[in-house]
């Protein structure tokens, strides 16, 4: 049983969301953003804008771009995510 399942079968308001924000510049590259990149503030920007929307992503995996991506796959050939 999942924790989802659980908070659901007890009546609990607890949510859980995955953020996929995209690459996110860290002290492990220099901090160094730019093009695909983002700073970390950019990064929280995306997230804050995707808990303030008024949707309910509960158990969802949430993109970068607000969307919620349905099958979650990654092509290490490709280095890209598809869904």
């Amino acid at each position: 049983m999942n924790y989802g399942m659980v908070f659901a079968q007890s009546g609990s308001q607890r949510r859980i969301w995955g953020f996929m924000p995209g690459a996110v510049a860290t002290d492990l590259n220099g901090l160094a953003a730019g093009g695909f990149v983002k700073t970390p503030a950019a990064a929280a920007e995306l997230i804050v804008a995707t808990l303030s929307d008024g949707q309910n992503h509960n158990g969802k995996l949430v993109n970068w771009d607000g969307s919620e991506i349905a099958a979650y796959e990654v092509d290490f050939n490709q280095l890209s995510v598809q869904g």
